[in-house]
């Protein structure tokens, strides 16, 4: 595979896996960031906030203002979804670009950028009302009261293009990744918002990077070429049966009981995929899909208002502004006209 600027999906046509030659700009203005305030941690918020679900579900999806791929996309509790990152050339540096999507007005909004450019694709979720926001040897915090960035504690180790999810007890899961050399690892961790602490984890059944994470009540799936699901509680790990078509820089969700694995690149393969496939626990095997109307690897996507939002991407070779949506009940795709 050729190397691409990656975010949380994986490389386009062939894989070298190292994450991006482009470092930060080290002289950015840190300090700049240190007087953003503390945010007030929603720590009481459910993940099942209100949301005006009717608003939220009948918006149509709308192009993004710019074409990217190898971003980070995290939804709140209230449906809005931040995406984070992204590249608009192939080979370039990713940015530092934070935009929200409101489902309800299907409109975006740029917000303060971060306080560096993002080296590889971005892991980001949100808790405790705060967006949380992994790349290499930093971890970002974006207070969307004040709309600026702080620097939490670094991460026990500087990876890249980790996937992230958070779990029903509020802490942040990172997963994989990749080393500063480009190498894969099995590496897990959680971070706690409220104590600014990191805790390493179980390793994951598997080394890899280019993963995607969605969190259930009771487990988190890590998905790629291979599948696990981790137990918060017991913090063991289960592994499960890989997809069909085993994928890298793909995009998960779940509806609380099933796993969703959408479009990636192919293992082995060239170009992007379309796939959706939907993994059942309780028969333990995966099933096929309505496929994506455009296939994308290395785009964001996120779960709101009970759909899947999937944003911009690499398809086959063309960086898209396209966003699709996946109704998961009724198996079916919109996409932005």
């Amino acid at each position: 595979m050729r190397s691409l600027a990656a975010l949380v999906l994986v490389l386009v046509v062939g894989c070298n896996h190292s994450p991006v030659s482009t470092a930060p700009d080290d002289g950015a203005d840190v300090a700049a960031f240190a007087a953003c305030p503390a945010a007030a941690l929603d720590v009481a918020a459910s993940p099942a906030a209100a949301a005006d679900v009717a608003a939220c579900r009948a918006a149509i999806p709308r192009r993004m203002p710019v074409a990217r791929f190898n971003l980070a996309a995290a939804a709140t509790p209230d449906g809005r979804v931040y995406l984070v990152g992204g590249a608009m050339t192939f080979g370039s540096a990713g940015n530092a670009a934070l935009a929200v999507y409101e489902p309800k007005t299907a409109t975006f909004r740029s917000l303060a950028a971060a306080p560096a450019p993002f080296k590889g694709q971005p892991a980001a979720t949100v808790s405790s009302g705060i967006l949380l926001v992994a790349d290499g040897a930093s971890l970002w915090r974006y207070n969307p009261g004040a709309d600026c960035w702080s620097a939490g504690a670094p991460p026990r180790a500087p990876l890249y293009n980790r996937a992230a999810a958070t779990g029903a007890d509020r802490l942040a899961y990172f997963f994989g990744g990749l080393s500063e050399t480009g190498g894969v690892v099995a590496d897990a961790d959680t971070y706690d918002p409220v104590a600014d602490r990191w805790a390493a984890l179980p390793p994951m059944p598997f080394p890899a990077g280019g993963l995607a994470a969605a969190a259930a009540p009771d487990r988190i799936w890590v998905v790629g070429p291979d599948t696990a699901s981790f137990d918060p509680v017991s913090r063991s790990w289960t592994k499960v049966p890989a997809p069909a078509t085993p994928r890298y820089w793909l995009g998960a969700a779940t509806d609380g009981r099933r796993l969703f694995a959408l479009g990636g690149y192919p293992r082995g393969g060239v170009g992007s995929s379309g796939a959706t496939e939907i993994y059942e626990p309780d028969t333990g095997r995966w099933a096929s899909g309505a496929p994506l109307i455009t296939s994308v690897a290395q785009m964001g996507a996120a779960v709101a208002c009970g759909r899947v939002l999937v944003f911009g991407g690499d398809s086959n070779g063309r960086i898209v502004d396209i966003m699709q949506l996946y109704d998961m009940a009724a198996d079916r795709w919109v996409e932005s006209p």
